[in-house]
């Protein structure tokens, strides 16, 4: 088998450069996007850091929170990865994630489970907000820009009563984490939809999280997912949602170790070495062999 590993990042080079050492494998091939308006990227140093695997750099866009560029980013990482070569699985990442077991262990998983989608599984019908207000100026979120974002959207929708997503009769809503392991016959099913996706996303917030599962769950491909009933962990990613800091996932330390031990699930997001080096350091040193 072949996995193509799709990597978003713009900070924490350091946790990044493990997450590329512990990939780094005959099987994998890996693609990296680093955001545009990043500077004083080491590119070199994360050149060096693969050995066996091709790590090939996407074309960088600026991407920015809760916009439709986020949205651009995936589909540029998917169609590099699926013009670069046929794979059977493409896993999307962020730079801040790491593998929670050896790339052996994730190989024959997915070997076992071959033909499955790994995504996670949600409720849209509190979630469609995001893709029927418009959001038509805001790149960087700020509280002045929110509030008019806010008041522009109320006007549209309550006032000239204009719903965005009113044209779709008769479509499923899905809501999912970013993070994804697809077969190579859904990605290229999701970029045969590039049009439709840009027509539902664009000037939206924060639609990384329905464009996917909404293509997924129309699809024959659904019939495929590993959980199909709502679920956190369908994509194989512990995620710790018990300890939320704000809006953010949890941050793991070293306290978490066992929890992270004891996990079944394949990788585990986030880190920050300006956090916690060390536990970096530790899930480096427990699956990066094998």
């Amino acid at each position: 088998m072949k996995h193509a590993y799709l990597i978003i990042a713009h900070n924490n080079f350091y946790t990044l450069k493990r997450l590329l050492m512990m990939l780094d494998n005959e099987h994998n091939d890996i693609f990296l996007h680093i955001g545009k308006h990043i500077k004083n990227v080491p590119f070199d140093e994360f050149r060096n850091s693969v050995k066996t695997s091709k790590l090939i750099f996407t074309k960088r866009i600026a991407v920015y929170w809760g916009h439709s560029s986020q949205v651009d980013c995936e589909m540029l990482l998917l169609k590099t990865a699926a013009k670069a070569g046929k794979y059977d699985y493409y896993h999307l990442l962020s730079g801040v994630d790491l593998p929670i077991k050896t790339n052996g262990y994730i190989y024959e998983f997915f070997k076992e489970n071959n033909g499955k989608e790994f995504l996670q599984v949600g409720y849209a019908e509190n979630h469609l907000w995001r893709l029927d207000e418009y959001n038509f100026f805001f790149k960087k979120r700020t509280k002045t820009s929110e509030k008019l974002r806010r008041k522009i959207a109320y006007i549209i929708r309550n006032k000239l009563n204009i719903s965005r997503i009113a044209r779709y009769k008769g479509m499923k809503f899905c809501k999912t984490a970013n993070w994804f392991s697809l077969t190579d016959g859904c990605v290229r099913y999701i970029i045969s939809k590039e049009k439709f996706i840009r027509r539902l996303t664009r000037h939206t917030i924060c639609a990384d999280e329905m464009f996917l599962g909404t293509v997924i769950i129309n699809s024959p491909f659904f019939e495929n997912v590993y959980k199909k009933e709502p679920s956190w962990d369908g994509h194989m990613r512990y995620i710790d949602r018990i300890n939320n800091e704000g809006s953010s996932p949890h941050t793991f330390v070293m306290e978490d170790k066992e929890k992270i031990m004891n996990s079944d699930m394949l990788f585990a997001r986030k880190f920050d070495e300006n956090r916690d080096k060390e536990i970096i350091d530790f899930v480096y040193n427990k699956f990066k062999q094998g």
